[in-house]
Formats: structure tokens, sequence, C-alpha cells
């Protein structure tokens, strides 16, 4: 007969959690408690609790490609978002949840109606942005600790929803701490002082563990010589400090990895490390997990209690979540399929795009785009989508033509399209490069391709019929639809001495290139023919830097210069539409072009939204979340994470910045003034008075910064303290608006300065 697991005092959701907990600890046996510290469980059928993992990625909506080996399968279409360095961008706490609550219903819904899939995400990722030079930038939330917090938190407060109790999904913080370089991850250690950790690094894991987060990953690096899943600032700091009453996971296979680095092999060693420091599940293998937890229990290394500890707090996630709910009362788990892909997901990606336009430059007012009635749109990120590695698919991919091209299509106008890439014949030893079907050749006859060029030498190769070649070093060469797209690249080559490389930088074979035809000129031509010109540049954001691929520099990459030079030589009413998940040194180009707008990728509706800015139907009012510094700047080593003793960001160091934090302009203009700062349990009330004064209605970011009146050694040269992106002003109107500043101390101390 079939026992009743539902009696059991775990699962009943009107108990209080803490005894929920005590009954479950008390009824699993000892070789149970072995199979419960990773992030994926195979459950236990005598009590009812079902199989579970926790992970997944929803950095800006939820990933649900399943394209990779762990989660093969029919790939779901779910709303994009702009990637969380451009949800950052917008200033727009209200947005931001928003964008949650649509992130996790899609979620749930797969949840729900699949039995797959993770309700506690790995994600935000509050990294701080310290380093212009990091590959993975476009997912954090910038280089300021309280925006990260803020803009962050208003992620997790969507996600988890507005229930007492239950939680539509769990959001885990990545990746816990000073974690910004890619190339030697796992091995580095980020060396800096207590006052560093504590002005910087902790601040946005601290507003984000208030908002609610369920989890924290610890990173693969070191900190000053201790690893991070190994480090006791997990119990000191996470959960004395800051009262975190969530779970700490390692980051994908940190368990192992830091086996293999730091404790000569010894898997018992190392997770005996790792849970004592207060890591509760290890993302590793978890039959390879169950068998150094056991042998580290038979060595002594741990004991009983802390596996029981470290399970309590995992479980503690699960029935907020809706595990072992005995009476039903999750309101969660009716979300069904109507929740995925939404009408409403869609307009709020739309409205998301356009409010991540930060405009940078804007001479002799040429946006928005008035009386023209011809615009040449150049550039190959104009036709194109670059998908990037935690995104998810999307059931429609709009670029900057499609939604130009949709607006010029109403307002009469006629857009003039060319991507301006050249295209070559690449010339080898025993003929041309050439495919015949899905075949490829290299002593073929004579045959064109396009070729893009991306930063540091690299390009991808396309057929004319649009196929992108790429190199597999088991299958040999391949031509495939679609973009750059793979954990490893294998679409990028390289043309060296002679010799064309394929990805890798090996020798495929000698090669040299040949003109056909020339993109700049192509493009001058164009550009000669219209009253205006958008030119859509910027990164490719697996080509040029990524996850495990730091940048070697901040300087607009080559082909883009050109490109702006060609255009300018036909006309000078170009803007600049530059697409940039990280800082760019923007110099080079500015004084060749009247207007820039940067805008981060990502974003399902990317090209509507952009449209509605050019247009005029939108007033730009983002805000740069990073220093934007000159070329002429000397940046940090991207391993030296003092930010304070070696001066970094704009908390500390004001050398050669071309835009600073917290730029950006708008098609009004806008005057605010501090009326009155009273003081307040965060610090201070401060009064502001704003009035448009310009022709178009517009929102404003208010902005407001602290620095102390007489500094110490670590003051900053200024902080962030308060920010509210005002919605909607009209010409003319004036608004009040009250902002609760997050001074510590005496907020006579300081002096406020408004932005």
């Amino acid at each position: 007969m079939k026992k009743d697991y539902t009696a059991f005092p775990f699962w009943d959701s009107d108990l209080d959690i803490e005894k929920r907990l005590d009954d479950l600890i008390e009824r699993l046996t000892l070789e149970e408690k072995f199979g419960l510290l990773s992030s994926s469980i195979k459950g236990i059928e005598r009590l009812g609790i079902p199989a579970c993992h926790m992970g997944g990625e929803a950095a800006h909506g939820i990933q649900a490609r399943r394209d990779q080996a762990f989660d093969y399968g029919t790939p779901v279409n779910t709303i994009s978002f702009t990637q969380p360095i451009g949800m950052a961008a917008t200033w727009d706490t209200h947005l931001i949840k928003k964008a949650g609550e649509i992130t996790s219903c899609e979620g749930r819904a797969i949840f729900n109606t699949e039995g797959g899939g993770s309700l506690c995400a790995w994600a935000p990722t509050v990294d701080m942005g310290r380093s212009p030079l990091w590959g993975r930038n476009e997912e954090c939330y910038g280089e300021d600790p309280y925006l990260t917090g803020m803009m962050a938190g208003a992620y997790i407060k969507g996600l988890k929803g507005d229930d007492p109790f239950f939680i539509r999904m769990g959001a885990t913080l990545k990746h816990f701490y000073a974690n910004n370089a890619e190339e030697n991850r796992a091995t580095a250690s980020s060396d800096i002082t207590e006052e560093e950790k504590n002005a910087y690094y902790f601040e946005p894991y601290r507003l984000c563990i208030e908002a609610g987060a369920e989890g924290v990953m610890a990173a693969y690096n070191k900190v000053n010589g201790i690893p991070c899943a190994a480090n006791p600032e997990l119990n000191e700091v996470l959960k004395g400090r800051f009262g975190f009453k969530g779970h700490v996971v390692t980051d994908g296979g940190g368990l192992f990895i830091m086996t293999k680095l730091c404790f000569d092999g010894d898997s018992a060693a190392a997770f005996a490390a790792a849970l004592k420091a207060g890591c509760d599940a290890m993302s590793d293998d978890p039959a390879a997990v169950e068998a150094a937890a056991k042998e580290s229990y038979a060595r002594g290394l741990v004991a009983e209690a802390d596996l029981d500890r470290a399970i309590r707090n995992t479980f503690r996630t699960r029935l907020r979540l809706g595990f072992c709910d005995g009476k039903n009362k999750n309101p969660y788990a009716g979300i069904g399929k109507e929740s995925i892909d939404t009408y409403e997901g869609r307009q709020l990606a739309r409205q998301m795009a356009a409010e991540a336009c930060v405009l940078l430059q804007n001479k002799d007012e040429l946006l928005p785009l008035k009386g023209v009635k011809t615009i040449a749109l150049i550039g190959n990120h104009a036709g194109r989508f670059y998908p990037d590695w935690y995104g998810g698919v999307s059931s429609e991919r709009i670029t900057v033509r499609q939604g130009l091209s949709e607006w010029a299509a109403e307002a009469g106008v006629k857009i003039l399209f060319d991507e301006a890439d050249d295209t070559v014949r690449i010339k080898t030893p025993d003929g041309y490069l050439a495919h015949e079907g899905e075949k490829v050749l290299f002593a073929g006859e004579p045959e064109e391709w396009q070729i893009t060029y991306w930063s540091e030498g690299r390009f991808t190769l396309r057929t004319m019929d649009g196929l992108i070649l790429q190199h597999d070093e088991e299958k040999g060469f391949g031509l495939k639809e679609g973009e750059a797209f793979a954990w490893f690249v294998r679409e990028i080559f390289y043309l060296k001495e002679g010799m064309l490389l394929d990805w890798r930088g090996e020798d495929i074979c000698p090669a040299k290139s040949e003109l056909v035809s020339s993109g700049l000129k192509r493009a001058e031509e164009l550009c000669g023919k219209a009253d205006a010109v958008i030119l859509a540049a910027g990164c490719h954001p697996l080509v040029d830097a990524k996850e495990e691929r730091d940048r070697k520099d901040i300087l607009v990459k080559e082909r883009d210069v050109e490109l702006v030079l060609s255009a300018e030589k036909a006309n000078k009413n170009i803007v600049l539409l530059y697409m940039a998940n990280y800082p760019f040194a923007l110099d080079m180009v500015k004084d060749h072009v009247k207007s820039i707008i940067t805008c981060a990728t990502g974003n399902m509706e990317h090209g509507r939204g952009i449209a509605d800015v050019l247009s005029g139907k939108v007033s730009p009012a983002g805000r740069l979340v990073q220093t934007w510094y000159s070329s002429k700047a000397e940046l940090k080593d991207k391993n030296d994470y003092h930010v304070i003793l070696s001066p970094q960001t704009y908390l500390y160091n004001d050398k050669d910045i071309l835009y600073p934090f917290g730029f950006g302009l708008s098609y009004s203009k806008t005057e605010c003034r501090i009326e009155n700062v009273m003081p307040s349990p965060a610090g201070a009330d401060i009064h502001v008075s704003l009035k448009n004064e310009g022709k178009y209605k517009t929102d404003h970011v208010i902005a407001v910064f602290a620095g102390k009146k007489e500094k110490g050694p670590y003051d900053p040269i200024r902080k962030l303290v308060a920010f509210e992106r005002v919605k909607d002003i009209m010409p003319g109107e004036e608004r009040r608006v009250c902002l609760s500043a997050a001074v510590c101390g005496e907020f006579y101390e300081y002096d406020l300065e408004l932005v």
C-alpha cells in the first residue's frame, strides 16, 4: 500500500518552515543525506521528495534553448530582454522588476507544464564591472555597487513575486566575489584590502540579499589566496553579517576544479572545506559529489551536523518554491503556457530596448530624424541579430533594419541598405576556397565570400547565399545557417603572415585574400544618395569577448573607424549607432559623426526599440553605468583588483575620462535642482524639482552623488547615493520628486551633486 507521505509535518505548508525542516532532517537517513548535497538531486520516493535541479540561466530572460548535452530537447520561445549591462542603463527599477516578473512567469510555466527546468535561476550577475576589459561585462550591472544592488535587486523582486512565503522563481547571485577577469579565472587570486571589500565588493550582495535573493554562487577564483568556494566569508559575511537565509552553491564544476587546483586531487578534503565554509550545494556531477561526501564523512572531515546544516539551507529554498506543498497553497502552481511569449512581454522588451539607449552626442540636433526622405543604413549590425551565450530563443529577433523599415514605411521614408562588408576570394596554393552544397573545398574554382571583420584580426566568412563557414577540429570544415554561436566559436578565422588560421589560432593553409568588392566604397556611394546616415556597428557578443575571453583594449575596431571615415566623405549627417556591451574609446570617431547612440545587445525587440528612439517616438534618457575612458587612458591591469589603492572606476579614478559614469543626453533639456535636504533613517531625503524646458516629451534620470567634505584615504571622490527615472515629462511641465539617499552617517558631512 502506497504511503501517504503528505501526512509528514514537512509536507504541511501551514507549519513554520523551520519546524518543517526539523522534521525533514530527522526523517532522512545518513545515506539519503549524502545524495542531497549537489545542486541536482535524485529525489527520495519514500518521502515524496521529487528530483530537483537548482540552476539554469535567466540573465535577461529564460534561457530554454535546450541545445547543450545536459538539456537537449525542443527549445521554448521565451522573451529576451536587453543584456544586463543595458538593463542597468535604463536606471528604471520599475521596468526591471516587471522584466523579472515576465521572466519568472515563463520559467514557472515551463516547469509547471513540462515538469522540467529550474525554479532557482543562476542570475543575476552582480560582479562589479570594475574593468572595461572584462569578457563577461555584458552580464553585469555596471561599476557602481549601489546602482548594481538596486537594479539587480529590482530584478530579484520581480523574479520572486509578492507572496509572503512562496517564491515564483528564486535568484542566485553570481559570482561571490572579486570575479572580473576570464583568463586564468580558476587559478587567479584577486588580492584586495578589507577596506575595498567593505566599500566596494560586498555591497551589491548585501543589497541583493535584502531584496530577497535565494542563492549565492561562489566564484572559481581565489581571494587573497583562499578559494571562493572554501572561503569562511560565505558564513561570516553572507550568512552572518548580512543575515542570508538562502543557500550557497559552487559555480559549475567548481568543487572538482578546486579539488584539482587547490587540494592535490583530494575531493573529500575539498568537499569538507567548501561545506564548512558555507557552501551548501556542489554544482558538479551528483554521483561524484555523493562519493566525495561519503569519503569526507568516513575520514571524519565533516560531521552529520555539517550535512544537516547544508540540507536545511537548500531545502528552505525548495519548500518556498512549492516543493512538498501538502496543502496545495502555492499561488504559482497554476501558471501555464499562456504566460510564455506574451504580447505584454514583447511590448516590455520593446520599451526596454528604447530605454536602454544612451545618447552620447547630438550635434545640430540631427536626432530625432525629422524631415528626412532618404536614409542610408549601413554596417554589419544593421541587418543581423547576434545572440549571446546566456540568451534564449525568441519568436522574433528584430534587427535595426526591420525596426527602422517598419517606421519608414509609415513615415514615407526610403531606406538604402548595405552591410558594408567586403566581398573577397580566398586564394590557396591548390585553388580557391569554395563550396559545393555543404562541402567545403580548398581547391575549387574562384568563389566570392562575404567577410565580416571583428576585433584583433578576427573575421567570419559567409557564402553569397548566406551560409557561415566554421571549422571543427574533429568534423573538419562545414557551413551552417545563422550566426557565430557556440561555447567554442568555431566560425572565427584569421589571416596572418600569409596563413589562414582557425578559431584556435592554428594554421590551416597558406592563403591570401583577393578583394572583389569594397564594402567601404559601396557605403560611401550609398551615403552620398541619402539625407542622413545610420551607421550600425559595434561588438559581437561571442566573437570579440565572452566568458573565458577578455578584451585586450577598449579601442573601436579598425573596420568601424574606416567605415565612419568612408561615410563622412559623402555625408556629414551621420548617426553612429554603436552596439556596445562594454565601454569603448569613441574619441577615435566622435568628431566624424554628428550623433552617437550606444545600446547593449540581446533584446528580441532590439530594432523596434531603437527605431522608436531614432524616429523621436521615444526621447532617449538612458545613462552610462560604466566609465567610458579616452583612448589615452592608461588602464589598470585587469588582474589588479585594488580599486582604491590602484584607483579604478569613477569612484576613485577621474583620469582621461571621455564619457563619465551616469552620462546621457536627451532630445529635451530638463533643468533639475535640489530644493531641500532632510535627515532620514537612510541618511537623507532629498527633494528635487525638475522642469522640461525642451520641446519633446521625455523621461529624466535624477542621479544624486555625494562626496565627503573631508575625505579620508579610502573615501571615494564621489558616489551614487540615490536615483530615479522620472517618466513622461511633457514640454513645460514641472515635477517635484523626493529621493531617499543612502548616505552613511550624517548627511551634512557630504557635498551633494545632482546630475
